[in-house]
């Protein structure tokens, strides 16, 4: 029942880690090196 739920929860986790890593810390390679594993496995 709460399966679904779980999987929207990591998306937006992802989401809210990746505008973190863009909007304050502005550190382009770190993001580059979460960017591309997380769209690939979510």
């Amino acid at each position: 029942m709460t399966y679904p739920f779980i999987a929207i929860g990591l998306i937006s986790a992802f989401i809210v880690y990746v505008l973190y890593l863009l909007i304050i810390k502005k550190d382009m390679k770190k993001l580059k090196s979460v960017l591309y594993p997380g769209l690939f496995l979510s």
